[in-house]
């Protein structure tokens, strides 16, 4: 900020209610200093809106300044973040969120940060799948519906401390930890059938309650020195997870041919713990001329310990000794890199070669399974030229090992479904990925169009995958397994550009994409091949003060083959359109509308599916500077709103729908802050 402008605050609130029952209410608050700032987000709402937008969230932990000056940004794990990148969001959804972030500077060598953040859901999902199989002797199908009802609540926070020791010596610390629970009662009804002839059915009801707690530490020293070796690093790191948890499972089986009916009621308590550390050192070499070269070297140790109890639900003290297995996972890892880098002005690249060698030890119930040695070298290669203003080339080749985790290498079977029972196998090895991408970009500054062409292409060497054994009764038994590879690309090209003379902005793009895999179905391995195509295309009007236009559509088709049948091949095809307009007469009034259609195909499925959806709100600005805003907001007029996704992987076609919000209304009030000025001079806008 300018100086005179370092000290203020600036934010905004927002509350509404609406039928039927719905309500929502956000908050967005920032204050800085010269040496400080405090920034606050939240949120609660029971219209599926679940998390913040990138967009807040970026701006909560510092926006640019964090990212370039090691800011204190919140560790979130993806299966956990309170953010809204405008996914799909299945059931009916009751989320709070709230973070906090302050960070100060005492002096111009000295940062200290700390974040927290919470977040909670309550969500109601209703949901029926439909599943067509695909073994070497035919097809069979799985219907099933399930309802369930769970709740999460996390809690996070961590702590940054970086210091400029002197004008060689930089460190910074990093301390953050988690607690978490969950809970959740679901219950299901399956059937299989074969030639619409009903093979089995499954009743299924299932609980569970968790918990979860995590803490780690990081530690960096930096030094900078003159001379030839002007950089060296040295990273300390650590970190504890414990996850545990009770559940239990009440099970009726019915078999038709031959008739058999089986109950099965369990409990299992199970109890996990991950502790890792790790220690690196790098350093930076100049060759001259542009040239440096970085060797690096580090050691990780990590182990993952699972103890599972397991019995009888009406006898809780009972404990059966083949499902209640105490594995752990050990893991050393050992790299030493080495990587020649050059940067000129127009042109960077660098090439790497790192050797990583893995010893993993799995115990199971005290005794050790095995000691194994993988050994590895990993080179990686960049490259990226601009060729001239606004053009830029960028290559890239890299390689990585992932050995298996615990829940993969225990080799003892899970029983709580017991048409579909899956075990792990002690025996994996690490899998070997190998990713190449290519992109160019060109943006005309006279014209202000752009494209951007990228290729993308991955390869994995012993891919971790099921193994399927499907019995004549249609249960089925799956093994994790390392299949021999597994590949995939994308090409995709975007380009858009404002066309003056019809007061247009265009903008479309095409996705084609490639992916192969290699699954074993009764012991025969089916190579499946998924070939995607898409086509996006939209226009805007260009710019205006009193109307805003938007429409579009795209087509999206997918062709699925299957190696063990190949009268299973087969293609569907979803196509999408939307409109939006924008009407404001004058600075006091806005009027938007929106319409969105979505048509799955009936094509291997049972019937084609239409989702159309529509929604409009009016706003009224009032107050000085248009400060307040009094919106009413209708969702999903026409109450059509459904969650339908269709997957073709492995050797099965799926298809599901979810219950999601429907068609609700909500009138909100909202308020903007902003005041800011030296101390003494601040004025406020009224």
């Amino acid at each position: 900020m300018k100086d005179g402008k370092k000290i203020g605050y600036f934010g905004e609130a927002k509350a509404g209610g609406g039928i039927p029952e719905k309500y929502e209410a956000s908050l967005k608050a920032f204050k800085f200093r010269p040496k400080s700032q405090l920034a606050a987000m939240g949120m609660l709402n029971n219209i599926n809106k679940f998390g913040f937008s990138f967009e807040d969230y970026f701006n909560f932990n510092g926006g640019l300044k964090s990212l370039v000056g090691n800011g204190g940004e919140i560790r979130i794990d993806e299966d956990e973040m309170p953010i809204d990148a405008g996914q799909p969001v299945t059931g009916n959804v009751n989320s709070g969120a709230f973070a906090l972030n302050y960070m100060a500077e005492p002096d111009a060598h000295n940062r200290l940060s700390f974040n927290y953040m919470g977040n909670g859901m309550d969500k109601l999902l209703d949901q029926y799948t439909n599943t067509k199989n695909f073994i070497p002797e035919g097809t069979f199908t799985t219907e099933k519906s399930e309802q369930s009802k769970s709740a999460n609540l996390v809690n996070r926070a961590s702590v940054k401390w970086r210091q400029q020791v002197d004008s060689a010596h930089f460190m910074t610390f990093n301390l953050y930890g988690l607690l978490g629970s969950s809970k959740q009662n679901e219950q299901s009804f399956s059937e299989n059938y074969r030639n619409i002839i009903l093979e089995n059915d499954l009743d299924n009801y299932i609980s569970n309650k968790g918990k979860k707690t995590e803490a780690g530490a990081d530690f960096t020293w930096l030094q900078k020195q003159k001379g030839s070796w002007p950089v060296l690093k040295a990273v300390l790191q650590g970190g504890y997870k414990k996850q545990s948890g009770k559940e239990f499972w009440r099970n009726r089986t019915v078999y038709i041919n031959p008739a058999q009916e089986i109950s099965d009621e369990q409990y299992r308590n199970y109890t996990g713990i991950s502790a890792n550390g790790s220690a690196t050192m790098s350093a930076v070499r100049t060759l001259g001329k542009g040239y440096f070269l970085e060797p690096s070297s580090s050691i990780v140790l990590s182990t993952e310990m699972t103890d599972r109890k397991q019995g009888p639900l009406d006898l809780p003290e009972m404990v059966t000794d083949s499902l209640s297995p105490a594995f752990t996972r050990n893991v050393v890892t050992w790299s030493n890199a080495l990587v020649l880098k050059r940067n000129q002005k127009t042109l960077r690249w660098n090439m790497g070669l790192q050797r990583k060698d893995l010893w993993l030890n799995p115990v199971l119930n005290g005794q050790s399974l095995y000691q194994k040695h993988y050994g590895y070298f990993l080179p990686s290669i960049f490259w990226e030229k601009d060729q001239d203003r606004g053009k830029r080339i960028t290559l890239s080749y890299n390689t990585s090992v992932a050995a298996p985790d615990a829940a993969q290498l225990m080799p003892v079977t899970d029983y709580s479904n017991p048409l579909m029972l899956t075990k792990g196998n002690e025996h994996l090895k690490p899998e070997y990925n190998h990713i190449f991408n290519a992109m160019y970009f060109l943006f005309d500054q006279f014209s202000m169009s752009s494209f951007s062409a990228s290729l993308r292409g991955s390869y994995t060497n012993n891919k971790i995958a099921y193994a399927r054994t499907v019995s004549s009764n249609l249960a089925q038994q799956l093994q994790l397994v390392n299949t021999p590879y597994e590949v995939s690309s994308q090409l995709s090209l975007d380009y858009s550009r404002p066309i003056n003379s019809i007061g247009l902005n265009i903008h479309t793009s095409i996705s084609e994409t490639w992916a192969q895999s290699l699954n074993p179905v009764n012991s025969i391995n089916n190579k499946n091949n998924t070939l995607s195509h898409k086509l996006d295309l939209s226009f805007s009007n260009i710019s205006s003060d009193v109307w805003d236009l938007r429409w579009g559509g795209n087509i999206n088709i997918s062709d699925s083959r299957y190696s063990i049948n190949k009268e299973m091949n087969n293609q569907y095809y979803n196509y999408s359109g939307f409109a939006q307009i924008g009407y404001r007469p004058t600075a006091k009034w806005n009027f938007t509308a929106s319409g969105d259609i979505t048509h799955y195909t009936a094509r291997s499925f049972d019937q084609p599916v239409t989702v159309p959806i529509v929604s409009a709100e009016i706003t009224r600005y009032i107050f000085a500077n248009q400060r307040g805003a009094i919106s009413l907001r209708a969702f999903d007029l026409l109450d059509r709103n459904k969650s339908v996704q269709r997957i073709s992987q492995l050797n099965y076609l799926m298809e599901q729908r979810s219950n999601t919000i429907g068609r609700y209304a909500v009138l909100s009030f909202s308020y903007r802050l902003n005041k800011a000025g030296t101390p003494g001079s601040i004025s406020v806008q009224r």
